[in-house]
């Protein structure tokens, strides 16, 4: 090839790499950020935000990234009110991959970090799936007097719970194939986990992006989490818990929720709608329904 012929060539390398991404990943209402929450270890954790004013603060499931919560990015682009903020956990999404804290607490203790070093004051907390793991071990280990409100989206606060009626993920005897199948094949475990989580058919560009971000934590990390989010059990924290509750729970696991909610939360909204990831594929009910409980409890 020419001299002249490689700066062309790389140039249209570029641009398509540029098309392909475009495609792949959603669009973002502003580009993401970084904040260093573990000094020592050198772990920093990548957030998007958008909006201003009084700060809401989601973290993504299981090896989730904030990608996942690109319609609330956008949704809340313009608001004066509300300043939207999601996280990538420690070592998933664009976060620092490191082995150290594959746990819950220590994502609570992140996300501590995250408040303090942002200056965020009077905060919602929201937590999608096992992110609620971090939201209620931040309540444990130090209390909601930084805390406006909680959303809750489609986790029980104990995965393991038993007895009839129990609001509950499963059992033992469900969660050991599908981490003998992760162990085994990771991409084809997830590949087909991933669609699960949504009342709507995934194109094959949505399904490719979910799994890219989800493959960014590392296998022996997710192994780690995946062992912490079951084992975890938030219930004696729920039931201390003063501060509005807003819980987005899917169709399928409403009856068990409702009996817990009305039990420890009675004062709680519960939204019953699609599936785990309802907030993806019914963003706009799902945005309307927590821009006015947002509004409620100013």
């Amino acid at each position: 090839m020419s001299g002249k012929g490689r700066p062309i060539a790389a140039l249209w390398a570029a641009v398509c790499f540029v098309s392909l991404a475009a495609m792949l990943f959603p669009k973002s209402a502003t580009a993401g950020q970084y904040v260093t929450v573990d000094p020592k270890n050198k772990v920093r954790l990548y957030y998007e935000e958008s909006g201003s004013g009084d700060p809401v603060v989601f973290v993504p499931g299981w090896t989730m990234t904030s990608r996942f919560f690109t319609h609330q990015v956008e949704y809340f682009k313009g608001s004066r009110t509300t300043r939207f903020i999601v996280l990538d956990p420690r070592a998933s999404g664009r976060s620092t991959k490191t082995m150290e804290g594959a746990n819950y607490i220590q994502h609570a203790r992140d996300l501590k970090a995250v408040i303090d070093k942002l200056g965020l004051k009077h905060v919602v907390l929201g937590g999608w799936s096992w992110g609620m793991d971090t939201v209620y071990a931040y309540l444990t280990l130090y209390g909601a007097d930084n805390v406006r409100a909680v959303v809750n989206v489609d986790q029980t606060p104990f995965p393991l719970a038993s007895g009839q009626g129990a609001w509950t993920d499963g059992d033992v005897a469900s969660v050991k194939p599908f981490f003998d199948d992760f162990a085994k094949d990771r991409v084809a475990t997830t590949r087909g986990f991933i669609p699960t989580m949504f009342s709507k058919t995934l194109s094959p560009q949505e399904l490719q992006w979910m799994q890219s971000e989800v493959m960014m934590t590392p296998s022996v990390v997710a192994g780690l989490l995946y062992y912490d989010g079951w084992m975890f059990d938030s219930t004696e924290t729920v039931k201390k818990l003063k501060v509005p509750q807003l819980y987005f729970i899917s169709e399928g696991k409403t009856g068990g929720a409702k009996t817990f909610i009305a039990r420890y939360s009675p004062d709680a909204e519960l939204v019953s709608m699609g599936q785990h990831a309802m907030f993806y594929d019914h963003a706009d009910v799902f945005n309307a329904r927590l821009a006015g409980f947002l509004a409620k409890h100013p």
